[in-house]
């Protein structure tokens, strides 16, 4: 097999089997995703459908379309963790659809057999494609926006439709995560106009109008129906929780180069093929600049993901999964370059080689990661064999790729470490992800509150994320008195808040409270406590406290 054609056309629907098993074996786990289950099942479980809550507290965090379509489908699943990431998979299977949409048109059948194959395997797309994420479905409706904007239409009629088209679904991304969606789909479609040059069927400004506000309406409408209820969200809707963010930071704050540094490794293992094709892209961008003849799929999917990433590395706020919705660029960017140096005959191997190398001597380390089990907890179960098995896995796809890389065999090779690495991901989540849940999730120790005789009107946190605990018991658990470094005495004040909320539940009091917070507590405070249970949980280990017992209990 020396050219992508001769992959079958839907042979990229076999990788979505790894993010079905990612998704079926995993419990809840931080970040995000204990917080965005419970932020749904409230939805449906008080009938308050408009105001989003946590914890019983407003939440203006994020608009509702997610938590819209996840708490349905849980609720009719008993709150299944499958159900609930389901809009994350097919938005995942749909962006894939939409990357191989995108490579017919660009360049053709090569490219767009080998496309979505990259998308589905790579790293960022790999680990977040399956999680109860925004990005996901955010992604999906921003690169379906770009499609049907810079769709090829023979008519203005045609044209108009697509760009409502266009603009309802940039309006469904706004109503699912705000106005960053207008600068993902927004500075795409800026570069791509100056790159094309201007659409030679001009639209009325009715047909503009029309878009615009498809594109505005869906949110506007939620976020002024919830100012009608609670004025006081004005400043968090319409500026504190996405301009003033964008601008001053909150969360999440990195410096000007984190984009720069972690997307390549996010990017893996089609790191040095992103990077190929990037160059393949500043080319054909030259090549416009001097009027030539250049590729024009190159130059929009070049100016796609660098764009974006130049547009994020602004922002103070940063994680990697904000990148997201550009990584059909990357994927593009990369079938391209293996489509053209197998038309060349390209042996390239140091571009293609190294990564499957450097896999291939991680799966051999993988094999004997059972050596280390002395390091892990003692009620941790063996991890000897299942670790084999990833090891065995990862091994054997990355020195397949290995050797087609030497002979030039560029798609054997990329098809080879595909599939290794989808086959890794689908044995991992099957042994080790059901090993990793009691520790990496709330289940086990909500299932332990359950057993307690304890009915507290509430069951504060403190030093832990209450949502996990209250999603898996549906107990009243709620955020506890928090440290706020402004004031020098919050420890007194913490612990003072503390006492009192216990003297309140009396002898019904339950709390949760992290170790490292229990011993900054002073030794007076900790004497009014019990320990009655202590368990790891996202790398805390959580304390089950109530009063201690007396004659009157």
């Amino acid at each position: 097999m020396n050219s992508p054609a001769r992959i079958p056309s839907r042979a990229w629907l076999w990788f979505l089997i790894p993010f079905v098993a990612s998704a079926w074996t995993r419990d809840w786990w931080a970040p995000d995703e204990p917080r965005y289950a419970e932020v749904a099942r409230e939805i449906y479980s008080s009938g308050e459908y408009l105001v989003m809550h946590l914890n019983g507290e407003v939440y203006p965090n994020k608009p509702p379309l997610l938590f819209w379509i996840s708490g349905l489908l849980g609720s009719f699943t008993d709150w299944s963790e499958l159900a609930m990431r389901m809009p994350s998979l097919l938005a995942t299977l749909v962006s894939a659809w939409l990357t191989a949409r995108l490579a017919r048109r660009f360049w053709g059948e090569d490219e767009a057999r080998i496309a979505p194959i990259l998308y589905l395997t790579t790293g960022m797309v790999l680990w977040h494609g399956a999680r109860l994420q925004i990005d996901p479905l955010l992604g999906t409706l921003c690169t379906g926006a770009l499609v049907l904007a810079s769709e090829h239409c023979v008519s203005r009629t045609g044209r108009a439709r697509m760009i409502l088209c266009a603009g309802l679904l940039t309006g469904l991304a706004v109503l699912a995560k705000g106005p960053i969606a207008f600068a993902l789909v927004g500075i795409p479609l800026a570069g791509w106009r100056w790159i094309a040059g201007p659409h030679p069927l001009r639209l009325s400004r009715t047909a503009w109008t029309g878009a615009g506000l498809a594109a505005v309406v869906p949110a506007l409408s939620w976020a002024l129906a919830v100012v009608a209820r609670h004025p006081e969200l004005a400043y968090d809707l319409f500026l504190g929780q996405f301009f003033e963010r964008a601008i001053k930071g909150r969360n999440h704050i990195g410096p000007f180069w984190y984009h720069l540094t972690l997307q390549p490794l996010m990017m893996l293992p089609w790191t040095p093929l992103a990077f190929a094709g990037s160059w393949l892209a500043w080319r054909a961008l030259a090549a416009r600049r001097r009027g030539e003849t250049f590729d024009l799929g190159l130059a929009q999917s070049g100016w796609w993901f660098w764009a974006l990433l130049g547009a994020f590395s602004l922002s103070p706020e940063k994680r990697d999964l904000y990148l997201l919705p550009a990584y059909p660029a990357v994927a593009l960017l990369g079938s391209r370059w293996i489509a053209q140096a197998l038309r060349a005959h390209s042996r390239d191997r140091w571009i293609v080689a190294p990564v499957p190398a450097l896999l291939a001597l991680l799966g051999i380390a993988l094999c004997g990661a059972g050596l280390f089990q002395s390091r892990l907890p003692a009620d941790f179960p063996s991890i000897a064999w299942p670790a084999v098995a990833v090891g065995l896995a990862l091994f054997g796809g990355a020195a397949l790729a290995v050797r087609e890389s030497r002979r030039g065999e560029h798609a054997r090779a990329t098809l080879a470490l595909a599939g290794g690495l989808a086959l890794t991901s689908c044995v991992a989540s099957l042994l080790i992800f059901p090993l990793v849940n009691p520790t990496k999730s709330s289940r086990s120790l909500a299932a332990y509150l359950l057993t307690r005789p304890e009915r507290p009107t509430s069951i504060p946190c403190v030093g832990v994320m209450p949502e996990g605990f209250r999603f898996y018991s549906g107990l009243p658990i709620v955020q506890g008195p928090v440290l706020d470094p402004a004031i020098s005495n919050t420890l007194d004040l913490q612990q003072k808040s503390f006492l009192a909320l216990a003297e309140r539940e009396g002898s019904a009091f339950l709390a949760l409270v992290a170790e490292r917070n229990w011993l900054s507590w002073s030794e007076t405070t900790r004497a009014a406590f019990e320990i009655r249970h202590t368990q790891a949980v996202a790398a805390r280990r959580v304390l089950v406290l109530d009063l201690p017992e007396t004659p009157t209990r």
